[in-house]
C-alpha cells in the first residue's frame, strides 16, 4: 500500500477523478462498501478514484480491508491533506442502504467529483463488476481447523451478529429463527451423495455453541472429532471473508442490517444467499432501508412473522405448490434452446440429464415445493397429488358433514367440523415431510366440506330470499382471495401461512357458540317447535325486528306432520322433479369446480408479478358480485339463469382467446411482452367470470331443495363439485406439458355446461323455503 503525499494541485495529467473522504470509526464491512461502491461509480463515470486521509489512523482501518480485498485496496490512489476547493460536490448516499441515481454526474467536465455520503451501501454501484470485486478478494487459504470445499460435500455457512446488536437497536441474530432457518436450508439444497456441513462464523461464540450444541469450535485446543459436521469458526474477520469465497456454498444472515454478513453471501463460492426478512423486524434501520437496493434479487428471503387475518384454505395450494423458475450453476451449461420456449417438462429433462447442480430462481413465496425439493419429475406429480388429496378430503367431508348436518343440526356439526379444521390446518405447517403435509390437508378438505355445506346452509336459513345475492355479492371468494393473498404475502414462507390462516379462523367458534342459535328451520323440519321458535326470537333478537303474533302462530302450524326420518342421497331420487333437479344443478356444479380450480390453481404458472395478479383477480371478482348484487335487486328480470348463463359465455370467450394468445411466440423471453400481460389480464377477467358462476350454482341450490334434504341436496352438489375439483390439479399439471392444455380443457367443459343451462336450468329466483317445503310436504 503506498500513500502519495503530493498535493492534487502538483498533479499535470489531464486526469479526470472521483474524490472522498475515507470514512473513519467504521468497521471492515463498510469499508469495503465504501471502496467497493465509489470504484463501480468511478468506472461508470470514467474517473479514477481517489480517497483523502483526514486522520492519520486510517492505516488499522485500511490494512484490514487490504488483507481480505487487496486488489480492490490497489485500485484507489491515496493522498493526504484537504478536498480541491473547485471539487463539484456530489450529494449521494446519506441515507443507509439506498440507491442514488449517478445518471446526472455523467459527462462532467469538472476535474473532481467529491462524494459527500459514507459507505454507499448498495449493490447497485458496483453489480456490473461483480466479477472484478470477486478476484479482488485475496486468494485462497488452507484453514487446517475447518472442512474445505470439495465436490463430496455442501458447506452451509451461517453469519451470527450478536455483540454489539443486542442493544444498539439492530435486529440481533435469533436463536430460534436460526434453528429453523438453518433446517430449511438443509431441505432447500440437499443433494444425494454429498455431505452437508456447516460453518458458523461470527462474533460471539457462546451464543453460537447455543444454537448448535453439538457444534465443534476451531479454535479450541481440541481436535475435531471424526463425525463432526458442524464447526464454529474462530477465525478473524478477514480470514472468515476468504473462507466464504472459497468454500460457502450457502450462506445465511441472521442480522439483516449486519454488512459484514451482506459481504459474506455476496462473495460466497455458491451464490446462494439467505437472509432475515429487516421489515418484520424493529431493526433501527428498517424504517430507511430500500431493500431492492440493499438485497440483490437472486437472494431468498426468510420470513419470521405470522400475519392475522383470516382467509379461505381452498386456494391454499396456489401458495404451497408455487414452483421459481430453476437454472443451473455449471457455467458450460446451455438450454437447447430459449427457456421461454420450453415447457417445465423440458426444462427438467435438460436439467436432470445435463446440469450437477440446480440453481432456483428468485421467487416471491417460499413454498414447500421448495422445502422438499418438489421440482421435476415424480417429486413435482407428488406436489400435484399433495392439492388432489385435500381435495378428496373435501369429497369425502361433503358425504359425512352433508348426513351429520342433516341429522344433528347446523350449529353443533359446524362447530366440529371447524374446531377441527383449525387443529389441522395450524398442525399442517408443522409438517417435517409432505406425505405428513398430504395427510393434515385431507382433515382440512374435509372442514372446507363442513362450511360449504353445513355452515353456508345454515347461515342461509337464518335469512330472507332477497338477501342472499347480497350474502354472496359483500361475502365471497373475491374478498377471501384478496386477504388470503394478503396473508402469505405478510407471511412469505408456507408454513407460517399455514399456521396463520388456520388460527384466525377462531374467532367463528365462539361467535356460534355464544351468539347464533341453531337454525329455527331445522329444529321445525324435527319437529322441535318449542325450540324452533326460541331460536327464531333468538334471531329476532339480534336483528332487531320483533316478530309479529300471526308469525308465531303460523310457526307453531308448520311441518306438523313431519317426522325425524334420516334423509339420505337415495332421497333426491323419490321425486321426478327432485331429481331433474339434482341432475341438472349437480352437472353445473361439476363443471363449474373443474373450471373454477383448474384456472385458480393455474394461475401461479402465469408470467407477472404473482401477488399482483392474485390481488387483481381477487378484486376484480368481489366488485363483479357487488355488480351482481345492483342487478339483481334492481332487474327483476335478471334471473338465476342469467347469472349462470351470461358469465359462462364471457368466461368461454376470455379463455378461448387466452389459447390463441398462448400458441403466439413471444417476442423475447422476459416474460413482460404484451402478449404475457395481454393473457394475464384476460385470465383475471375469466376467473371472475367463473367465480360469478358459482354464485348461480349456490343459489339454485339452495332454492330448489326442500328444508328436509337440503344439505343432502347442496352436499351431493357438493360432492360432484369436489369429483370436479379432484381433476383440478392435475389439469394445472398439464400446464408443464403444454401451456394451453388446461385451458383447453375449461373451454370444452364450460360449452357443455352452457348447453345444460340454456336448455334444462330452472329458474329459482325469489322462491320462499317455506312454501318449497309445504310444496314438498
Amino acid at each position: 500500500m503506498s500513500v502519495t503525499m503530493k498535493s492534487s494541485e502538483e498533479e499535470t495529467k489531464p486526469l479526470q477523478f472521483l474524490t472522498f473522504n475515507f470514512g473513519v470509526g467504521a468497521r471492515l464491512a463498510n469499508h469495503v462498501f465504501e471502496l467497493a461502491s465509489v470504484y463501480g461509480i468511478a468506472r461508470e463515470l470514467q474517473r479514477t478514484p481517489i480517497f483523502y486521509i483526514v486522520e492519520r489512523n486510517y492505516e488499522d482501518q485500511l490494512k484490514q480491508v487490504e488483507e481480505a480485498f487487496p486488489g480492490l485496496v490497489s485500485q484507489y490512489k491515496i493522498e493526504t491533506g484537504l478536498v480541491p476547493n473547485d471539487a463539484e460536490k456530489m450529494d449521494i448516499g446519506r441515507n443507509c442502504c439506498q440507491y442514488y441515481d449517478i445518471g446526472e454526474f455523467r459527462g462532467k467536465s469538472t476535474r473532481h467529483l467529491h462524494l459527500t455520503g459514507q459507505f454507499y451501501q448498495s449493490f447497485k454501484y458496483f453489480e456490473k463488476y461483480k466479477d472484478e470485486i470477486l478476484n479482488f478478494v485475496a486468494g485462497p487459504k488452507q484453514f487446517k481447523t475447518l472442512p474445505m470445499s470439495s465436490s463430496s460435500n455442501f458447506i452451509s455457512c451461517i453469519h451470527v451478529r450478536r455483540a454489539d446488536f443486542v442493544d444498539n437497536k439492530h435486529q440481533a441474530t435469533d436463536l430460534e429463527f436460526t434453528r429453523n432457518a438453518w433446517k430449511k436450508i438443509q431441505h432447500d439444497v440437499f443433494a444425494e451423495g454429498r455431505e452437508y456441513l456447516t460453518v458458523v462464523m461470527g462474533d460471539d461464540q457462546k451464543f453460537e455453541n447455543q444454537v448448535f450444541p453439538d457444534g465443534h469450535i476451531s479454535n479450541s485446543t481440541k481436535s475435531a472429532p471424526l463425525n463432526t459436521t458442524i464447526w464454529i469458526s474462530g477465525n478473524s474477520p478477514t480470514d472468515d471473508l476468504i473462507y466464504s469465497r472459497y468454500n460457502c456454498d450457502s450462506l445465511l444472515i441472521t442480522a439483516p442490517s449486519s454488512t459484514f454478513g451482506w459481504w459474506l453471501g455476496y462473495i460466497s463460492k455458491g451464490q446462494t444467499v439467505y437472509y432475515i426478512d429487516i421489515q418484520q423486524t424493529k431493526d433501527a434501520v428498517s424504517g430507511q432501508m430500500r431493500v431492492e437496493d440493499f438485497y440483490p434479487p437472486s437472494w431468498h428471503k426468510l420470513s419470521i412473522s405470522f400475519a392475522l387475518f383470516y382467509c379461505c384454505q381452498q386456494i391454499f395450494s396456489i401458495f404451497y405448490n408455487f414452483t421459481p423458475e430453476l437454472d443451473c450453476a455449471d457455467k458450460n451449461f446451455t438450454f437447447s434452446k430459449p427457456k421461454c420456449e420450453l415447457s417445465k417438462e423440458e426444462i427438467c429433462s435438460q436439467l436432470s440429464s445435463n446440469c450437477s447442480q440446480f440453481v432456483v430462481g428468485p421467487s416471491p413465496f417460499h413454498s414447500m415445493v421448495m422445502d422438499f425439493g418438489m421440482f421435476c419429475g415424480d417429486a413435482a406429480y407428488n406436489a400435484a397429488w399433495v392439492a388432489t388429496i385435500q381435495f378428496i378430503g373435501v369429497l369425502v367431508g361433503t358425504i359425512v358433514y352433508g348426513h351429520l348436518g342433516d341429522h344433528f343440526g347446523r350449529r353443533p356439526i359446524s362447530l366440529i367440523g371447524i374446531s377441527i379444521g383449525v387443529a389441522f390446518g395450524a398442525g399442517s405447517g408443522f409438517a417435517p415431510n409432505w406425505q405428513v403435509f398430504a395427510a393434515l390437508r385431507f382433515v382440512c378438505g374435509t372442514s372446507i366440506a363442513c362450511i360449504l355445506v353445513v355452515f353456508y346452509a345454515y347461515i342461509l336459513e337464518f335469512i330472507r330470499p332477497e338477501q342472499r345475492v347480497f350474502l354472496r355479492s359483500f361475502f365471497n371468494w373475491g374478498y377471501a382471495r384478496v386477504v388470503f393473498t394478503f396473508v402469505c404475502w405478510l407471511c412469505g414462507y408456507w408454513r407460517s401461512a399455514a399456521i396463520a390462516t388456520s388460527l384466525l379462523a377462531l374467532p367463528i367458534i365462539p361467535i356460534v357458540i355464544l351468539v347464533l342459535p341453531e337454525s329455527s328451520r331445522w329444529y321445525s323440519i324435527k319437529g322441535r317447535h318449542e325450540e324452533a321458535r326460541s331460536a327464531e326470537r333468538r334471531i329476532a333478537f339480534l336483528s332487531g325486528i320483533p316478530i309479529r303474533k300471526e308469525d308465531e302462530e303460523e310457526s307453531d302450524q308448520k311441518l306438523d306432520k313431519l317426522d325425524d326420518k334420516v334423509y339420505t342421497i337415495r332421497d333426491l331420487f323419490t321425486s321426478r322433479k327432485i331429481a331433474y333437479r339434482t341432475i341438472v344443478v349437480g352437472s353445473l356444479w361439476f363443471s363449474t369446480s373443474l373450471s373454477a380450480f383448474g384456472s385458480d390453481l393455474n394461475s401461479g404458472n402465469l408470467a407477472g408479478n404473482f401477488y399482483l395478479s392474485q390481488f387483481v383477480s381477487g378484486a376484480v371478482t368481489a366488485f363483479a358480485k357487488i355488480f351482481v348484487f345492483l342487478l339483481d335487486t334492481f332487474l327483476p328480470s335478471f334471473d338465476r339463469r342469467r347469472l349462470h348463463q351470461l358469465p359462462q359465455i364471457a368466461m368461454l370467450i376470455c379463455y378461448g382467446s387466452i389459447m390463441l394468445l398462448m400458441l403466439l411466440p413471444e417476442s423475447d423471453c422476459s416474460h413482460q411482452g404484451a402478449r404475457d400481460l395481454a393473457i394475464i389480464l384476460i385470465n383475471i377477467v375469466g376467473v371472475s367470470f367463473i367465480e360469478i358462476t358459482w354464485d348461480a350454482c349456490y343459489l339454485v341450490a339452495v332454492e330448489c331443495f326442500p328444508t328436509r334434504i337440503r344439505t343432502i341436496g347442496i352436499g351431493t352438489c357438493s360432492l360432484l363439485a369436489r369429483t370436479g375439483a379432484l381433476l383440478a390439479p392435475q389439469m394445472a399439471y398439464l400446464s408443464d406439458l403444454f401451456e394451453p392444455a388446461p385451458y383447453a380443457v375449461v373451454c370444452t367443459i364450460g360449452f357443455l355446461s352452457l348447453l345444460i343451462s340454456f336448455i334444462f336450468l330452472p329458474n329459482t329466483k325469489g322462491v320462499d323455503l317455506a312454501e318449497l317445503d309445504k310444496d314438498e310436504a
